[in-house]
């Protein structure tokens, strides 16, 4: 038998072999990813879930992780809609293992989910990205955002922060998430308005509590005998007087306009902050 037949042909079997593994097998070296649409939840609409869907996807294929990414659309074309709601109920912990079949027909290494719902007045967007070989969870993230506006950027970096808690180095680094952040701009915002108000209390405080020592003690100078000699006269005692009345008046002016200021700015930074 010809030795470069049978090279050939078993080049040949190999590469058939590798191209009826499931998705994940043939994977291992290159992760791939296919993304679910995002889920709407509690007072969210599917419209806008679905923009977020957008940019979630936009973000995956530039991170630069997967060789592939699948979207919603390709999905629906390979598990149809009861193989994706099954794969969705698995990756939310609602069955106890994920059907290596089904999950193998994705021809994906990893499964990206995510919902978007609303509590109170904060929207929450949460994603989960499980590695299909194990059927494991290798990373998750949590994001609230007060405005509907803000939902774009907080998918980007969502989906950035999923990829590195799943040990992948996107293209991109993502920035601090509100929570680590500390802060948000209305509670920032308050804070600042509380600290501000409070020094502008003191300085009226300072204002009250100086005008009442100076009036207090022009009354006692005013009813003490005075006995006039060569070096104080009638005259010097009068424009003593004043002078500490001006004196006391003009700073206890000065810091009660300044109290005034700060309690307008307070009041400023926290009409800022509510409307950011």
């Amino acid at each position: 038998m010809d030795a470069t037949w049978v090279t050939r042909n078993l080049l040949g079997w190999v590469m058939a072999a590798v191209a009826l593994l499931p998705g994940p097998a043939r994977a291992e070296g290159a992760p791939s990813v296919a993304i679910f649409r995002t889920e709407a939840k509690a007072e969210v609409k599917p419209d806008t879930a679905d923009l977020l869907t957008e940019y979630i996807v936009a973000e995956a294929r530039a991170s630069g992780v997967f060789s592939s990414v699948a979207t919603p659309l390709e999905v629906d074309v390979r598990l149809g809609a009861g193989g994706q709601e099954q794969l969705r109920k698995c990756a939310n912990d609602a069955c106890t293992l994920i059907d290596v079949e089904l999950a193998g027909s994705l021809g994906v290494s990893h499964l990206l989910v995510s919902t978007l719902g609303k509590l109170g007045g904060t929207y929450v967007l949460a994603l989960k990205l499980l590695d299909l070989r194990t059927a494991l969870e290798v990373g998750s993230e949590r994001t609230m955002v007060e405005q509907e506006r803000d939902l774009p950027e907080a998918a980007v970096q969502a989906t950035r922060r999923v990829l590195v808690a799943a040990g992948f180095k996107p293209a991109h680094a993502p920035r601090s998430s509100a929570r680590d952040e500390g802060f948000s701009p209305l509670q920032l915002g308050t804070l600042a308005g509380a600290g501000v108000a409070g020094v502008g209390g003191l300085l009226l405080l300072a204002a009250a509590l100086l005008t009442v020592g100076v009036a207090e003690g022009l009354v006692a100078a005013a009813t003490t005998v005075y006995v006039p000699t060569p070096t104080r006269t009638y005259r010097d005692r009068v424009a003593w007087f004043n002078g500490v009345a001006v004196g006391g008046a003009l700073v206890g002016a000065g810091l009660g306009t300044v109290g005034v200021i700060f309690l307008v700015a307070a009041a400023a930074l926290g009409a800022g902050a509510a409307v950011l």
